[in-house]
């Protein structure tokens, strides 16, 4: 089957100036539309649809930590989703912004008639609007289609993308695609079934390893030192990290070992160099809990955004814990 070909649908998102500032005034932000294969410029003002205290709760129900508990469809988590992506779903694709979007999605049907595999691709800009950059987006879920989630169909994939970071071209290989994957377990720290996603990598890409169109190596020590040194001497076009996330005092950090398999909290500011100096890098993928989650305040804060700012050309990360069952 062929792959699809996206076209952009490029909603910008900022706060309106001088709103929120009363004593229980919810801010007011603006939803643009740059770009869309219809138009452009539709916009709308909106508010959130609740409370800071109703979306404070929300938001810890899809914090759980890293356990074994299996959650029906039911789960406090799965209401949660449902309550909120209806939600922001319903309060920014109103009014012309709604009907862009649905316009669009129309041309993307058109495109299917004809047999092209077409998509549209929602590309959401935030880091104008921190405080609304923490919240799970990918959630997005329209109510009157069914009760269909936006990110889970690949017709409709859904990213971010950061006013800072500059498009690299892209990669023509000559060989196969080469996979670096850092396989992170720190003493310190719970142990993670580590292994069983290492086999599971072998298991999914048995056939491009077959064919030798994909080549997956496992860094031999997790420890920054070592990820320097095989940078400096191969071509890696993705970088695959399983281990522990966190963010801390608002920054993103990844638990690689050091010397004496410990854990070694590793940030942007100390990764990014690595991404950013290896021109051959496209892919960094984040199987690591809290890896995309992001402040407030600072729209660069989390460990995706950060390595987006060094130059990663895509971050594949989560923004809250998941389970060791879910990583796998």
């Amino acid at each position: 089957m062929n792959a699809r070909t996206c076209e952009n649908f490029d909603l910008l998102i900022e706060p309106v100036a001088g709103t929120g500032a009363a004593p229980g005034e919810r801010p007011t932000y603006t939803a643009r539309v740059t770009d869309s294969p219809v138009a452009q410029g539709a916009a709308l003002t909106f508010r959130l649809p609740m409370d800071e205290q109703t979306l404070a709760l929300l938001l810890t129900r899809f914090d759980p930590g890293r356990s074994g508990i299996r959650r029906g469809p039911a789960s406090p988590q799965s209401q949660a989703g449902t309550q909120l992506g209806t939600a922001l779903f319903s309060a920014v694709f109103d009014g012309a912004v709604g009907r862009e979007w649905q316009r669009s999605l129309d041309r993307v049907d058109g495109t299917e008639q004809q047999g092209r595999r077409g998509g549209l691709r929602l590309r959401l800009r935030l880091d104008g609007a921190p405080q609304l950059a923490g919240l799970p987006w990918e959630l997005l879920r329209d109510p009157d289609d069914g009760g269909s989630w936006v990110a889970q169909s690949d017709r409709t994939p859904v990213v971010r993308t950061l006013s800072a970071a500059e498009p690299l071209p892209p990669l023509a290989l000559s060989g196969p695609l080469r996979v670096l994957t850092v396989v992170s377990s720190p003493t310190d720290l719970t142990e993670l079934d580590v292994e069983g996603e290492w086999a599971r990598m072998q298991e999914a890409l048995a056939g491009p390893l077959a064919t030798k169109t994909v080549v997956v190596d496992r860094l031999p020590e997790p420890t920054t030192t070592a990820l320097a040194t095989w940078l400096s001497r191969h071509d890696v076009h993705v970088l695959h990290f399983v281990g522990h996330g966190e963010s801390v005092a608002g920054e993103g950090v990844l638990y690689f070992c050091d010397a004496y398999g410990r854990s070694n909290p590793v940030d942007a500011s100390v990764l990014g160099p690595f991404v950013h100096d290896h021109d051959p890098l496209r892919l960094v993928v984040l199987n690591a809990c809290r890896s995309a989650m992001g402040d407030t305040t600072d729209p660069y804060a989390g460990m995706a955004q950060g390595l987006g700012v060094q130059g990663a050309a895509a971050v594949v990360a989560m923004q809250f814990p998941i389970s060791d069952r879910a990583a796998l």
